[in-house]
């Protein structure tokens, strides 16, 4: 595929250069590509992903470059970028782009020191994105890092911040992976604390909430079948209750 062929060998010229110019043309063609390969075409997903990251770079190029390390909103494009490039890893699942996100948003933080307004925000998201790479590397220093970040995240999310039940899913799953590893019941009880405060910040009417009370069902009967106690029946019977309403 002579297009294909031509933009592969811009896009390395543009990894040598790092000239606008150049990743202009490439998007350009990029965009040629997209149209010669509608949906079902089998190259479609690899020419809509191309293009993706392709505009990503280019995003990355501008923003970045109008905000140096010493702007203030410097932060605020590196977690816009980071977010692109989620997108993009959703797609394509690559863990290469996983870590740049990673390496993006731990920028973003590391110019967010408290009392930064943002510092929450940023802790959040980078213990979402180390969560989604233990997926991928089941390392346990993921999952610790994971958690300093998430409690340090919830501090900063006093009840009833609006953004705190978020914070506490991530801790939740966190959690539950933890003890999926080490087999300690008192993780899976500290798993569990974290949901339970779910329903509590999301009420009924809440549209989070029917994933919250999820959480926290999947993670009682969990409790149950390690334990066998049943203490948790009761409560389990409820929630399935409200979710069958």
């Amino acid at each position: 595929m002579y297009l294909g062929s031509l933009t592969n060998t811009l896009k390395d010229l543009y990894y040598h250069n790092r000239d606008l110019t150049t990743l202009d043309e490439v998007i350009s063609l990029l965009r040629e590509v997209l149209a010669l390969h509608p949906a079902p075409h089998p190259l479609h997903p690899w020419s809509l992903d191309s293009l993706a990251s392709a505009l990503g770079r280019l995003y990355q190029h501008n923003a970045l470059a109008l905000r140096p390390p010493s702007n203030t909103d410097r932060p605020v494009s590196l977690g816009n970028l980071a977010q692109v490039l989620l997108t993009l890893y959703r797609r394509n699942e690559d863990l290469d782009t996983l870590n740049k996100v990673i390496s993006l948003e731990r920028e973003a933080l590391g110019l967010s020191p408290a009392p930064h307004p943002d510092r929450s925000v940023s802790l959040n998201n980078l213990a979402g994105y180390l969560l989604m790479l233990y997926q991928h590397n089941k390392d346990i220093g993921t999952l610790n890092e994971c958690i300093l970040l998430g409690l340090e995240a919830l501090a900063l999310r006093p009840s009833p911040h609006p953004l705190r039940y978020t914070t506490l899913g991530i801790l939740a799953q966190v959690y539950l992976s933890q003890f999926e590893q080490n087999g300690v019941v008192e993780v899976l009880d500290e798993a569990i604390s974290m949901a339970r405060e779910g329903p509590v910040l999301c009420p009924p009417g809440h549209r989070h909430r029917p994933n919250r009370v999820k959480r926290l069902v999947h993670l009682l009967k969990k409790r149950r079948e390690v334990t066998g106690d049943d203490r948790d029946r009761g409560e389990i019977k409820d929630w399935e209750a409200e979710l069958g309403s």
